[in-house]
């Protein structure tokens, strides 16, 4: 990866005895002990106060990787502080991502993908497994093990399309419910009736959890009103 390569030449420089600021120094380590656990990607986060304190654009390190990773002439370090950003506040997400993995690892017959549960709970998949390693092994091991019984394709599908059926009917409920969205997943998807069940089932579980995040407001730091009016010339 480019990013590889970027991050190996801010390492040299390191290593050579120049300064760098705690800010880069510990996306640095962050990044390097994040490789050797789990090939993480880096955050956008990252990303901006890399280039900010590089001078470069993302696309620089992407396509010049080498190049912008070079030291300067003059020392940058005691001038360069983080890139103010704010994080989300993703607690709440993750208690209940935690919660509807425990319940489908213990209940369900059919674990829908991490992928699919981290984009319904807005949570990325490295972080989960920071957060809940023990409980990402046992709900991994099970999906694995699922994917040898069923068409790993087709039960996507079927997942797919049950989340959507769920998301335009809400409030419909109980086994009734179950059954008429593994109906409409067999319009769309060749499985089998018990599985269209299944699938209906685990997505039941998944809504019933990813509704209660509790919602997060929006504080920005800077006047509407006013930025209306610098836009607008007034």
């Amino acid at each position: 990866m480019r990013i590889e390569v970027f991050m190996a030449g801010l390492h040299k420089r390191i290593l050579s005895g120049e300064r760098l600021p705690p800010a880069v120094r510990g996306y640095l380590w962050n990044r390097v002990n994040s490789r050797r656990r789990h090939n993480a990607l880096p955050t956008l986060t990252q990303y901006l106060n890399l280039c900010a304190f590089q001078g470069c654009e993302i696309g620089d390190i992407l396509e010049r990787p080498e190049e912008v990773s070079s030291a300067f002439l003059f020392d940058r370090a005691d001038g360069f502080t983080q890139v103010p950003l704010r994080r989300r506040d993703i607690q709440g997400n993750l208690a209940m991502i935690g919660s509807c993995m425990d319940r489908l690892c213990s209940d369900a017959e059919v674990l829908p993908p991490l992928a699919l549960l981290c984009r319904e709970f807005g949570v990325w998949a490295d972080v989960v497994r920071e957060h809940y390693p023990d409980l990402h092994h046992r709900y991994r091991s099970r999906y694995l093990a699922q994917n040898g019984e069923f068409s790993r394709t087709h039960v996507k599908r079927a997942l797919e399309r049950a989340l959507q059926i769920v998301k335009m009917n809400e409030c419909a409920s109980g086994r009734e419910r179950q059954k008429d969205i593994a109906l409409q997943v067999m319009q769309v998807v060749q499985v089998a009736p018990e599985l269209a069940i299944q699938c209906a089932k685990s997505i039941t579980v998944v809504r019933e959890f990813s509704k209660r995040i509790p919602s997060t407001r929006v504080d920005f730091p800077f006047n509407l009103q006013g930025m209306d009016a610098w836009q607008s010339g007034k």
